[in-house]
């Protein structure tokens, strides 16, 4: 049934992007990987380790899917989202 949406979405989008479960924690993303043209792989800075990192690009070669990126993402802290805390970008 994912496969006949995607097949669907990708019929009439320029792209599809599809968030799934982390795949440390799952299989669903080396199970929808193949039906995509590529991966994102999204790590947590404070919390993703480069063993876990390591092992769902593994995973991800199994199944053949293309890595086509990463993006290391930094949870907020309660400081972070104090505005006297701010700083300028």
């Amino acid at each position: 049934r994912v496969g006949e949406t995607v097949r669907e979405l990708r019929a009439i989008c320029d792209v599809v992007i599809a968030h799934v479960a982390p795949a440390s924690r799952n299989a669903d993303a080396q199970s929808l990987a193949p039906l995509f043209d590529g991966v994102v792989l999204v790590a947590s800075e404070r919390e993703t380790t480069t063993d876990e990192v390591a092992e769902a690009i593994e995973q991800f070669a199994h199944v053949s899917a293309k890595i086509l990126g990463a993006v290391v993402v930094r949870r907020r802290t309660r400081e972070s989202r104090d505005p006297k805390h701010a700083v300028a970008s």
